[in-house]
């Protein structure tokens, strides 16, 4: 996997040093709300049994530590949804951030960065992502990066025991190549 480089992050893969700021990070009740599949409290033994699935996983999966030259301030992640009836490979964009970092566009960023990474190293022909209705927040992140709200829907939130309603979103590579330039150079994008 690539080490992901733009203006003020380095996305770089998950790794076992990593365990104990993770748990610390999503052991923090505001984050884990907003999050479908994280559990609530979150221990080590949790950070460390994801980790370990990381790397014990024959799916592919573009995992990323959101740093800032400090360690772990969040992660990112491309996963392998299936292919559509297309053929084409899809793939589904996770995030979240430490609580302390909110508000800074480091997300932004982020995403603007792993994005570029899909379409222009991996060659993905969509991304799709989706955010909860009250996370304005991440919805806010999809947006200021260009993907498109294709509708509405349910997803269970692990952490809340419940079915809660979420925007889904999706960028495709034709729309990408509209926006790419004018993200590549305000967060510094390489490729």
């Amino acid at each position: 996997m690539a080490i992901l480089k733009s203006n003020r992050l380095i996305l770089r893969p998950v790794s076992i040093p990593d365990t104990g700021r993770i748990a610390a990070l999503l052991n923090d009740w505001d984050v884990v709300r907003m999050l479908a599949r994280v559990p609530y409290p979150y221990t080590l033994s949790d950070a460390e049994n994801w980790i370990s699935g990381l790397q014990n996983t024959a799916v592919p999966r573009e995992v990323y530590v959101i740093d800032r030259g400090a360690g772990a301030i969040g992660i990112i992640s491309l996963d392998l949804m299936a292919e559509d009836q297309g053929g084409t490979q899809v793939r589904d964009l996770g995030y979240w951030l430490g609580k302390r970092h909110w508000g800074e566009g480091i997300m932004t960023e982020a995403v603007a960065s792993i994005t570029h990474h899909g379409f222009a190293t991996l060659g993905l022909e969509r991304i799709k992502s989706s955010a909860l209705l009250e996370n304005t927040g991440s919805l806010k992140v999809q947006d200021k990066v260009g993907f498109r709200t294709v509708g509405e829907g349910e997803q269970f939130f692990a952490a809340r025991n419940d079915k809660l309603a979420v925007r889904q979103v999706e960028m495709d590579q034709a729309l990408w190549a509209t926006l790419r330039g004018d993200l590549a150079d305000r967060y510094g994008l390489a490729g």
